[in-house]
C-alpha cells in the first residue's frame, strides 16, 4: 500500500493539485497508484483542486474494484482517531471522515497531515472531530467485525475507564439537596448559598463530585446529602 504521505503528497503536486484528500485517502486504502485514483474520482465527477463528495468517493471505490461498510468512530478528534484504529481495525483499511477532511488509514496507520508531531499541527487536529468511518475491502470480500475495545484502554479519548465516567457525571450531577435543618434544594450550590457559606466555584465542584461519591459532604462543619 501506498506508505508515504510526502510520496503521495509529491505526485499530487506534480498534478497541480489541491483539496485532494478524497484521492490520497482512496490511494492509502486501497493501494492503487494515485494518477489511477486520481482518474477514477475524475470520471465519478470531481474536478481538480476541489473536494469530493460521498458518492463521488464512493463511486471512485466501486471503480477500482472496492466497496465500504460505514462504521461509528468512538474517538472525538484526529488526534486521537489511530489509536482507536489500532485497536479495532488492525489491518483493515479504513477511510476516517473529519470535519472537512477524509484521511486513509492503511491497516497500520493514519497517512495524511493530520498525523503530523509537529506543533504546527496539534491545534488543528483538535479541530478535526471524526464524523464516520468507511470500513474498505474489495467487492465480495466481507469486513472484519471491529475488536472490542478494553475497559479500560490506554488510548486517551477511545475507551474511557469506569473512573473518568464517574467523574464526568459528577461534574454533571444535578441533585437536590437537603441540609441540617431539613430544607431541600435544587442543587448543591443553592443549599450552600442560603446557608450564607461562601465558597468558590472551584470548590463547588470538588464538593458536588464528593457529594455524589459519598451520599453526603460536609461544608464548615454543616452536613448536606442528597435527598433521595
Amino acid at each position: 500500500m501506498n506508505s508515504n504521505y510526502a510520496s503521495l503528497a509529491a505526485e499530487a503536486s506534480a498534478f497541480g493539485e489541491r483539496n485532494d484528500c478524497s484521492v490520497k485517502a482512496i490511494a492509502v486504502v486501497t493501494g492503487r497508484p494515485y494518477a489511477k485514483c486520481h482518474a477514477a474520482l475524475v470520471r465519478a465527477g470531481r474536478r481538480n483542486r476541489c473536494g469530493a463528495t460521498r458518492a463521488q468517493q464512493a463511486n471512485a471505490l466501486k471503480e477500482l474494484g472496492f466497496q465500504f461498510t460505514s462504521a461509528d468512530a468512538q474517538s472525538r478528534t484526529a488526534a486521537s482517531i489511530e489509536a482507536e484504529l489500532k485497536q479495532r481495525w488492525p489491518n483493515q483499511p479504513v477511510m476516517v471522515f473529519m470535519t472537512h477532511h477524509v484521511a486513509g488509514w492503511d491497516g497500520t496507520r493514519v497517512i495524511d497531515w493530520t498525523q503530523s508531531h509537529s506543533s504546527v499541527y496539534r491545534s488543528r487536529n483538535a479541530r478535526k472531530h471524526i464524523k464516520h468511518l468507511w470500513v474498505v475491502t474489495p467487492v465480495g470480500q466481507s469486513a472484519e467485525p471491529p475488536k472490542p475495545i478494553p475497559a479500560k484502554s490506554v488510548a486517551k479519548g477511545v475507551a474511557r475507564s469506569w473512573k473518568s465516567q464517574k467523574v464526568r457525571s459528577a461534574r454533571s450531577a444535578r441533585h437536590h439537596v437537603i441540609d441540617p435543618n431539613g430544607q431541600v434544594h435544587k442543587s448543591l450550590p443553592s443549599a450552600v448559598k442560603a446557608l450564607g457559606i461562601d465558597v468558590t466555584p472551584s470548590t463547588v465542584q470538588w464538593l458536588r463530585k464528593q457529594l455524589v461519591k459519598n451520599g453526603e459532604v460536609w461544608v464548615d462543619h454543616i452536613r448536606f446529602r442528597i435527598a433521595h
